[in-house]
């Protein structure tokens, strides 16, 4: 005749079991980004802490009725398989992540690369404006459509004069800044220029 079994251990275990799912729908939700990793850890040590109370409620009911332990320790089984696919899962993300990222910035890399098309004859060729010289300044509309845009540009106003500074960067060791004045009729002509890594 089977004795009651004893349920306290079983309980513990199905506590424990059932915390770590709480943690897990948070790993997955994503909610705590910050602290994905830490759940995961404490998720994988409750689970294994449940596996073992329950293997312990199983051998403390070795002579009783066993419905709670081995409910407890089906769980914790089913838990522990939970917890460990989420860690692959956030893992393989992180990695796949991290993989995409480097890719995007190699083909940013090699565009840039391709798209660079000055070289030092080119920049010694660009003409800055001088004050008392009836030289034509490079303009900078003819040499976007020479070079195409730059990497980066932006607009400075200093009282009534309107600067446009350009940089042209080939993301590995070369770059050129060039500074233009917006003049009266709108156009833009090089006021100074700097090149860098064409020696």
């Amino acid at each position: 005749m089977n004795k009651n079994e004893k349920k306290g251990i079983a309980l513990l275990a199905l506590s424990l079991v059932t915390i770590t799912i709480v943690l897990v729908i948070i790993i997955i939700l994503n909610i705590l980004n910050i602290w994905v990793r830490k759940f995961i850890t404490i998720a994988r040590i409750l689970t294994l802490i449940a596996l073992m109370v329950a293997i312990s409620a199983l051998a403390l009911n070795r002579n009783r009725k066993k419905t709670l332990s081995i409910l407890s320790l089906l769980f914790s089984i089913l838990t522990l398989a939970i917890v460990l696919g989420t860690q692959w899962f956030h893992k393989k993300s992180f990695h796949d992540l991290i993989n995409e990222k480097n890719e995007q910035l190699e083909t940013i890399e090699k565009n840039t690369e391709e798209n660079f098309k000055w070289t030092k004859e080119d920049y010694d060729n660009l003409t800055v404006v001088e004050s008392q010289s009836d030289v034509v300044a490079s303009n900078y509309d003819d040499i976007v459509k020479q070079f195409g845009e730059p990497t980066s540009k932006h607009e400075l106003s200093s009282g009534d004069v309107t600067y446009l500074e350009v940089i042209y960067d080939n993301m590995n060791s070369k770059y050129i800044e060039l500074k233009f004045t917006k003049q009266e009729d709108g156009n833009w002509l090089l006021t100074s220029k700097k090149a860098f890594g064409f020696e």
